[in-house]
């Protein structure tokens, strides 16, 4: 199983559109496209975290292969980038 991890630097007055947009089209293209379980995180500014993240588990790489690979998907990234002043993604594998 794989583990994503995306970190995401959201630019100061654009919260707002990135939570709706990460709700509403981003989760729903991960379960599209075979994630298993997938979470749309939100900052926690009292542990001192102003980050938002995605996390996804995945069967096998090519489920996520094909997000990537996803013409929503990039359309999708095309939207967002005017809302990021960053983002990181990370892979794990899931030990049993």
């Amino acid at each position: 199983m794989i583990a994503r991890i995306v970190k995401i630097k959201c630019i100061t007055g654009m919260e707002d559109q990135l939570i709706r947009v990460g709700k509403n089209k981003l989760v729903s293209l991960n379960v599209k496209a075979g994630c298993i379980e997938v979470h749309f995180l939100e900052p926690n500014y009292e542990a001192d975290n102003p980050h938002f993240g995605v996390i996804s588990l995945w069967k096998v790489q090519q489920s996520l292969n094909s997000l990537r690979n996803n013409k929503e998907y990039r359309s999708l990234q095309t939207e967002l980038a005017p809302m990021l002043e960053l983002i990181t993604e990370e892979i794990y594998t899931v030990s049993n």
